[in-house]
């Protein structure tokens, strides 16, 4: 599937399970558009902090998987 196919998609989808009416496609097109501005800005703080953490895991490495293995 293209990515305008994929978005059209996504519309539809939306269109058929919002329970309130929509004025027309521009509106979600809107919506759309506000919810993937949002995630691409919030994109780079997920990234660092998934990379913080998965550093603070190798840091504790072996004391993790001890851990782990003993509560189980």
């Amino acid at each position: 599937m293209s990515p305008i196919e994929h978005v059209w998609d996504v519309i539809g989808r939306r269109l058929a399970r919002d329970p309130r009416p929509v004025a027309s496609a521009d509106e979600l097109w809107v919506d759309l558009f506000c919810c993937i501005v949002g995630d691409l800005l919030l994109y780079p703080y997920f990234v660092v902090k998934s990379n913080v953490t998965y550093n603070e895991k190798e840091e504790n490495g072996m004391k993790e998987v001890l851990d782990r293995d003993i509560r189980r």
